[in-house]
């Protein structure tokens, strides 16, 4: 006899109505990213001082955007508010195939076009996973694995790239955009069960090969991402050095990673021990980070920042993650949900009470000030030049100098939104970092 295995991914939210998640899903798996929790014994908590250096065909060109959001449903206009420029949403499919012969697509439909409407860019997340596939050939599991039809699983990725596309051809009715971007699976190294599903490396690895081509076939100016991993941590490592020694990066064309804070605080969210990961097999590919969240204020995790420590701290880990050649960061979660785990919560820009925080007036202030650089240069430890089409932008902290080009009038920024205009002569730094404009 086949048991049935339930599977529930909490992030599978319809902006539409917001019933308790099993009655969406499944009724049997509370997948929260309290599994994110890993005891990571071996890693060194890290501090942030400045001793370490309308009518189709729709185009799917995407604007620049360097500032990302994955939960943004909670509340698109704070999302929008603060400058974001792209959401990532959570696509499974068993959701938009709720059996064989079935198929739904008016809640993603939806989503699309208001994620649209709001002025965002989209990436699509893919978690291949249907209940009705994992039942056809795991007896007696508890864990979801890899697609069991695979033909089926290819046919739900090509009719969802040809229905989000913007060609024209088999498009939504009405799509505002096309979708550009395209991610193939979520945290796959993550250990098994941890979030109620458990695939291999090599099984990744056989994932990528049977979505990315299609993705490409069906929309040839698409790209697609890895699945963010969770961290670069000893839990993750040879799992990402498996599929990455197999050749995977034929199969993506942009590589992406996670931060979530859970045991300890890495200042450089992972960017520099994941783009080594990626030399070390000679992977040249832009970076992304897809998932940043930032705990503070009480039972936060290590080392317990304050709302306002959190904002600086956050400020200097985007910079530092820019200055090494990250693309776009993603945020996780701009307001706090009762359906939200507490680390979430705890990690949220607006608590549930619709307060908005120190963190939020950061990531406001570092998105209107940084929105739409073209290159970053660090040039001295805690000091970084952002080029932006009119005057350099400038990000400061720490006890050095000032650098040499910086005299006369400035404008300056600090991270809750103050600004003034002053001679640079008088700018002290310190370890609250502040936004410099010359005049």
């Amino acid at each position: 006899m086949t048991k049935e295995v339930h599977f529930q991914f909490p992030w599978d939210s319809d902006v539409r109505r917001r019933p308790p998640l099993w009655e969406m899903i499944g009724n049997s798996l509370w997948l929260g990213r309290t599994a994110l929790c890993l005891t990571i014994s071996t890693c060194i908590l890290f501090f942030s001082g400045c001793s370490r250096s309308e009518d189709p065909p729709v185009s799917p060109t995407p604007r620049p955007s360097h500032f990302g959001v994955v939960e943004a449903w909670v509340d698109y206009q704070e999302a929008q508010n603060l400058g974001f420029e792209i959401v990532r949403r959570f696509i499974l499919w068993g959701r938009v195939q709720p059996k064989r012969d079935q198929t739904t697509w008016d809640w993603l439909d939806y989503d699309v076009n208001k994620i649209h409407e709001y002025g965002f860019d989209v990436l699509l997340t893919l978690l291949p996973f249907a209940q009705w596939d994992q039942n056809s050939c795991r007896q007696g599991a508890t864990l979801f694995g890899p697609p069991c039809d695979i033909k089926a699983y290819r046919a739900f990725v090509e009719a969802i790239v040809e229905r989000y596309d913007g060609d024209g051809t088999e498009d939504m009715p009405d799509l505002k955009q096309g979708v550009h971007f395209w991610e193939i699976f979520n945290e796959p190294a993550l250990p098994g069960g941890t979030e109620g599903y458990e695939v291999t490396a090599d099984e990744y690895l056989d994932l990528l090969e049977n979505t990315y081509p299609i993705i490409k076939e069906r929309c040839p100016g698409c790209e697609a991402l890895q699945g963010g991993e969770a961290g670069v941590v000893p839990q993750t490592v040879s799992y990402i050095e498996r599929y990455l020694g197999l050749g995977a990066s034929r199969f993506f064309d942009i590589a992406n990673v996670h931060f979530i804070h859970a045991d300890f605080f890495d200042e450089n969210l992972f960017a520099d021990k994941f783009m080594a990961l990626l030399a070390k097999y000679g992977v040249a590919k832009p970076v992304w980070i897809t998932e940043v969240q930032i705990q503070f204020g009480p039972g936060a995790a290590p080392p317990g920042f304050s709302e306002s420590e959190a904002a600086a701290e956050m400020v200097k880990a985007y910079v530092r993650a820019f200055g090494l050649g990250v693309e776009r960061i993603f945020y996780t979660v701009v307001k706090a949900n009762p359906i939200f785990p507490a680390m979430v919560n705890r990690s949220a820009l607006i608590d549930v009470a619709g307060r908005r925080r120190a963190p939020y007036y950061a990531m406001k202030t570092m998105i209107a000030q940084l929105k739409g650089f073209s290159r970053v240069e660090k040039i001295a430890p805690c000091q970084y030049r952002f080029h932006l089409p009119d005057k350099p932008v400038y990000v400061l902290w720490g006890s050095g100098s000032l650098p040499p080009e910086i005299t006369g009038m400035v404008s300056v920024f600090s991270v809750s939104g103050d600004n003034s205009s002053m001679e640079a002569s008088s700018i002290s730094l310190t370890e609250s970092p502040i936004f410099v404009i010359r005049q």
